[in-house]
């Protein structure tokens, strides 16, 4: 990310953006660049171990409820009531990251997914 980021503007070039286009894609870029880093790993990795332990039944729904509250329903509130657009879906997704990394390090640090497989 942090090599690919300053090439924002050759990569705008080469997809052709428009003018009206390239302030909403940079802002999308933004966000996605400092969140990833921050939120993905702690999201993403400790439900793969998990699943790998048999504890896949508890992950699945993290990841499903997850998804529905904040991408679906805080995703609709920040696009459309709140005017954000498609920087709402963005900030959505982050917080989708932030529930997800929350709810699997607080099952994570117990130990009742080791005892599943």
């Amino acid at each position: 990310m942090l090599i690919l980021y300053p090439m924002t503007p050759l990569f705008l070039k080469l997809y052709h953006a428009t003018e009206q286009g390239i302030p909403l894609i940079r802002m999308g870029l933004t966000i996605g660049v400092i969140g990833l880093p921050l939120l993905w790993c702690d999201s993403y990795l400790p439900a793969m171990t998990m699943r790998v332990a048999g504890d896949g039944v508890y992950t699945g729904a993290v990841a499903v409820i997850a998804l529905a509250v904040s991408r679906c329903v805080i995703g609709y509130v920040l696009t459309i009531p709140l005017g954000l657009g498609i920087h709402g879906v963005w900030i959505a997704l982050l917080i989708e990251w932030l529930l997800r990394a929350a709810a699997l390090h607080a099952r994570f640090r117990g130990n009742k997914w080791l005892h599943l497989a």
